[in-house]
């Protein structure tokens, strides 16, 4: 996670293309080609195109129709849903932590939160439990970073992060049901399930 970002309009481009009909390969093809998504190195370009296009293949299908005829904010959301369902250390994030401040009406993110956090993944998981300090503070910007891209996390004065509360698209919260991705939803905005 500490290596990877938002990449949005490298999520859009690819989308895009692949609701105009083109394959992953054929993306990839062109990506290799042309540099499609803009990358300064050949190998940055491979490793953009391999995060987001894993991120969009976990996605259900009709995610991909309702990104092109939707709103800016909703499309989005819709890639920061597929960081979350790539990485499940971040989906419980968001949903322990960001999901509580919602519940609670507390705005503030603070770093003891994010540390509390990970002291509690510490203790539920060894491989957790094996990363340095180093690797929490890079992730845990990893985190506020994409939270700050998908509009969910506004800064504050230093080290203060407020959480911003979302309203899911119709389109986008029927989509989540009928994958039977509610959780999602409940993270998202703190409705109960």
């Amino acid at each position: 996670m500490t290596k990877f970002l938002f990449w949005f309009q490298e999520f859009k481009i690819i989308v895009l293309l692949l609701n105009k009909g083109m394959s992953i390969g054929q993306i990839k093809d062109q990506n290799t080609q042309e540099n499609l998504l803009q990358a300064k190195t050949p190998y940055r370009s491979r490793l953009i195109f391999n995060a987001v296009s894993a991120r969009i293949e976990e996605l259900p299908k009709g995610f991909l129709e309702i990104f092109e005829k939707t709103d800016f904010q909703t499309q989005k959301l819709i890639n920061f849903i597929a960081i979350l369902n790539h990485d499940s250390l971040f989906f419980d994030f968001l949903y322990e932590i960001y999901r509580e401040k919602l519940i609670t009406g507390v705005e503030l993110l603070t770093e003891g939160d994010i540390s509390q956090f990970f002291k509690n993944k510490q203790a539920q998981d060894e491989r957790v439990a094996a990363w340095t300090p180093n690797t929490f503070n890079r992730i845990a910007r990893a985190y506020k970073g994409i939270l700050l891209n998908a509009g969910l996390l506004r800064r504050g004065k230093v080290k203060e992060w407020y959480i911003e509360r979302t309203i899911l698209n119709a389109d986008l919260a029927n989509a989540l049901k009928a994958a039977e991705m509610a959780v999602y939803i409940a993270a998202l905005t703190g409705e109960t399930l």
